[in-house]
């Protein structure tokens, strides 16, 4: 199975988040340069992430993005159905 690179994107920004769950939020700069993911890009995908309900922002020079929901409640599945539909 092949992913758009905007499911691939999402995915490592989302691992990324998983990864800091409870620890508060992560740059959009962090999870570029972590990522190695256009920061432009990463952040259309963001919101369309945070469209979903995926994830919330967090304003400020600390803000950053946050998982919205356990990690346990999204799927890899979901991401990329939305993303590229069924496969």
């Amino acid at each position: 199975m092949k992913l758009s690179k905007k499911s691939d994107y999402a995915l490592r920004a989302l691992f990324t988040l998983v990864a800091r769950y409870g620890q508060g939020p992560v740059s959009i700069r962090e999870l570029a340069e972590r990522n190695d993911v256009p920061r432009r890009f990463l952040e259309q995908i963001m919101l369309d992430l945070k469209g979903q309900g995926w994830v919330v922002s967090v304003p400020g020079r600390d803000g950053g993005f946050l998982l919205a929901l356990p990690p346990e409640k999204i799927t890899m599945g979901q991401v990329v159905r939305h993303f590229d539909g069924i496969l």
